[in-house]
């Protein structure tokens, strides 16, 4: 990586962190003090990963927006005779918005509310990914990855690093779904500690980091796209009555991410 390649990641998971606030240092939780038994060891061992797994789904789906916003305002979208299709974009991100704050919303209700002491938590978190988000985000990968591959066929434009990248992080949400879903949290399952350990391991060595790894990717590679979109930093000029700076560094460039998430997010207030 050159310096200059360097220096621009850094600038962007600078300002394009979208943390939500008071809770990205949840990485382990721990129980009420009580009297401690392996059943319950059991169970926050397994919250433990499923929680950031659910905070991190909620960044992901942030992520989507930011990209359905992105591809609206492509050049080609743009275009008059292109608007209806544009339009479409922007309605499905507003709805893609709604569905993160209830889902972020009902996050921090079960956070402030549980019993960690209690074997039903593990489920209720878990359940927080439905099947209406699991079926919502396979249908706005979808779309944005056919609508890059038309774009690029069409104009002669490579939008193919944005479109590996969205499929490398849509594999990491369906592997560590399906690798959470599986996991022993009904009385009835017989797991040995061992057993439980490794999947532990698993998920909380190998599967969430490279996840993560693949989402900061996303987002700065988003970032710096968006910077270079002619269209929307000809509206945050607009918008600021900053005329000159270079938006794709250093301090103008965070303040060009700060405004994007006001223009994106909005009210919605993520």
């Amino acid at each position: 990586m050159s310096a200059v390649e360097s220096n621009t990641t850094t600038n962007i998971l600078t300002a394009s962190n979208t943390s939500l606030a008071n809770t990205d240092n949840i990485s382990e939780l721990t129980p009420k003090p009580s009297d401690s038994t392996l059943e319950q060891g059991r169970y926050v061992g397994i919250l433990n990963q499923i929680v950031p797994f659910v905070l991190h789904t909620s960044y992901y789906m942030t992520d989507l927006i930011y990209t359905l916003y992105y591809v609206a305002n492509t050049e080609e979208n743009m275009q008059e005779k292109n608007t209806e299709k544009s339009d479409a974009l922007l309605n499905l991100k507003t709805e893609l918005c709604s569905l993160v704050v209830k889902l972020r919303t009902r996050f921090r209700n079960l956070l402030d509310e549980c019993d960690l002491n209690d074997p039903e938590t593990p489920i209720v978190f878990r359940n927080l990914i439905d099947k209406n988000i699991i079926s919502i985000l396979y249908q706005v990968n979808d779309i944005l990855t056919n609508e890059l591959g038309e774009l690029s066929n069409d104009h002669d434009s490579n939008f193919n690093g944005l479109i590996i990248q969205l499929q490398n992080c849509f594999n990491g949400f369906g592997n560590l779904f399906n690798f959470v879903k599986k996991m022993p949290l009904q009385r009835q399952y017989k797991v040995t500690s061992l057993q439980l350990d490794v999947l532990i391991t698993v998920v909380r060595n190998d599967l969430l980091p490279t996840w993560k790894t693949q989402l900061d990717l996303l987002n700065c590679k988003l970032f710096d796209d968006l910077s270079r979109n002619q269209n929307v930093v000809s509206r945050y000029r607009e918008a600021t009555n900053d005329r000159d700076s270079d938006v794709k560094e250093g301090e103008s460039f965070v303040k060009f991410v700060n405004w994007l998430k006001e223009e994106i997010i909005g009210d919605h207030l993520l």
